[in-house]
């Protein structure tokens, strides 16, 4: 939480007004289903996932320093997709190209999902709208399951991916137990699969805009297959 501090610290002392956040609906989330969720869902700092508990701190953090004359605005996309794409995509390409892609219960899990154009737009839209120490989920319209929406990005690619899948509890298990492979073996690479990664990849996460509509004014400015097209 030192980085967001110190930001935080600096921005007011450079006589910043207003100071928005890129946060996650990660730091609501504790391994449960979240479905239709709000920003009224509280904070999980406690998050058996590391990822999340911080996640959760540092936008209690942002909440926090919220004051007169220094609005603090949380935005939280979820599931970040679109061209110059550095994390799924290429993960995607490198897994298909080896033969090692695998669904976690087929890939039904439901999400929300956020094209980066509409998170610009959100972020321009919280410079000057918003009430501080506020938070917004930033989302495309509509849901759509994890096989659906990372099967079209892989298209984009004229990738194929596999339809071999193993079980939640499973995909749990064996995130867990790299994990402590990894660590007692002290291995500076990533682990194959993550208890985190088990987790994002089997559980619904659809999510509520209607904050971000009313307060921010933001409406999606692309839709996801406008954005599907375009990749």
């Amino acid at each position: 939480m030192v980085g967001t501090r110190t930001m935080l610290d600096r921005a007011m002392a450079a006589g910043a007004s207003r100071f928005v956040h890129i946060g996650t609906e990660a730091a609501i989330c504790h391994g449960q289903d979240l479905h239709d969720a709000d920003e009224t869902v509280p904070l999980a700092p406690d998050s058996p996932y590391p990822y999340c508990a911080t996640k959760a701190q540092a936008e209690q953090l942002v909440r926090d320093a919220n004051r007169d004359g220094f609005a603090t605005i949380v935005l939280r996309p979820r599931f970040i997709w679109g061209p110059g794409d550095t994390t799924l995509l290429p993960l995607i390409e490198a897994m298909a190209g080896t033969g090692k892609w695998m669904w976690i219960n087929h890939g039904r899990a439901m999400t929300s999902t956020t094209h980066i154009d509409n998170l610009v737009h959100a972020i321009k839209l919280a410079l000057t709208k918003g009430v501080g120490g506020a938070t917004y989920f930033i989302l495309d319209d509509g849901i759509i399951s994890m096989k659906d929406m990372i099967t079209a990005i892989a298209k984009t690619r004229n990738l194929t991916l596999s339809d071999t899948s193993i079980p939640t509890w499973l995909a749990g298990l064996l995130g867990r137990s790299a994990e402590a492979v990894w660590r007692g073996l002290n291995l500076k690479s990533k682990p194959p699969l993550t208890a985190h990664a088990a987790m994002v990849m089997s559980r619904d996460c659809t999510l509520n805009g209607h904050e971000a509509a009313a307060e921010l004014h933001y409406q999606p400015v692309i839709s996801r297959a406008e954005g599907l097209a375009a990749l």
